[in-house]
């Protein structure tokens, strides 16, 4: 693993307006450098490692058991006050993510594999942690896709005998990294007539934060054709991927993903070609962003910037709640197919 932090290179000119445009929307615009955010090469051709659509049998993305891949991410939080003016205060959580695949689950009558997430927490205002949280995600490809298993990510697998580690998840306990309480560090440094309205919109936006790092939380999408989705599943890639493809991830609450672009990154973890992707929702604001990386090494970054709203009782914005999650890949082990 290669120690140098990730920064912004110099960027193609086709690429450089999509990006300002990216972190315009951040904190501080362009001249702000989110110190997790991923790197555009632009001495590095994409080659042809990264096809448009899957490898044969529906390999693209790589969910053999043992698979490895650890990430780090900064989530870093301020409250703004109404009217523009230095934040109130602002706090930054270290996140170590460990995500591996760990054996198979029978659900429905289909065989899923299992990524057991392993999140250790560090940081904030007066509650320097550490916090571990473990969930769990069932995959399912094909041809035509990549297919998650829209079950809670805090139910414990039960994993099919001889797929893997069996046994391994029984003494753990999923949890979501989501706090749905503001801290009461930030709730102190508030006046006492604006606390309920904070305290309500840092839930909210926790609520968002959550649904947008794990989309498999609620009921089921619609039945698709025969080689696609399932009953009970979501759709987290279709096949195959191209610039400006789009689909919906779950009709309920809405979220949806349009490829942007294929682009080299340049991470802690390597130099990969990838697709960068736009994730939407009728939960976002006109504030609110979020992006994604993958590979045929799996996902490499994150990004996404939410703002929430703090209002009055009589409906009038009194300040926002400001979250900015910076992810990326710093090691990987991948089993040889």
């Amino acid at each position: 693993m290669r120690s140098h932090r990730p920064r912004f290179a110099n960027l193609p000119g086709s690429l450089l307006p999509a990006f300002c445009a990216l972190l315009f929307l951040g904190l501080a615009g362009c001249g702000r450098e989110a110190p997790n955010a991923p790197v555009v090469s632009s001495a590095q051709a994409l080659g042809t490692s990264l096809a448009a659509g899957p490898a044969p049998a529906g390999a693209f993305f790589p969910l053999a058991i043992g698979n490895r891949w650890h990430a780090v991410a900064e989530n870093h939080v301020r409250v703004e006050p109404i009217g523009g003016g230095p934040p109130i205060e602002e706090w930054t959580f270290h996140m170590d993510m460990t995500r591996v695949l760990i054996g198979t689950e029978e659900r429905s009558g289909r065989a899923y594999t299992v990524e057991e997430e392993t999140t250790i927490e560090t940081g904030g205002l007066g509650e320097p942690g550490p916090w571990t949280f473990v969930n769990w995600t069932r995959y399912r490809q094909d041809a035509t896709g990549l297919y998650v298993a829209d079950v809670a990510t805090s139910e414990p697998p039960v994993l099919d005998a001889g797929s893997g580690q069996t046994g391994s998840v029984a003494s753990k306990q999923g949890a979501s990294a989501a706090r749905r309480t503001l801290p009461a560090g930030i709730s102190a440094r508030l006046p006492k007539a604006e606390r309920d309205a904070y305290a309500i919109a840092w839930e909210r936006l926790q609520a968002r934060m959550a649904d947008v790092r794990s989309l498999a939380r609620f009921d089921a999408a619609t039945v698709g054709p025969p080689g696609g989705i399932l009953s009970g599943e979501i759709t987290r890639l279709r096949y195959p991927l191209h610039p400006r493809a789009a689909w919906v991830i779950r009709s309920e609450p809405l979220f949806t993903s349009t490829v942007e672009a294929a682009e080299p990154l340049d991470l802690p973890a390597g130099n990969f070609p990838a697709w960068r992707i736009r994730l939407g929702s009728g939960l976002f604001g006109p504030d609110d962003t979020a992006h994604v990386w993958y590979s045929r090494s799996g996902q490499l970054a994150l990004r996404y910037h939410l703002v929430g709203i703090a209002t009055d009782i009589d409906g009038n914005e009194i300040g926002r709640l400001v979250a900015d999650w910076d992810e990326v890949l710093s090691n990987l082990a991948l089993v040889k197919p």
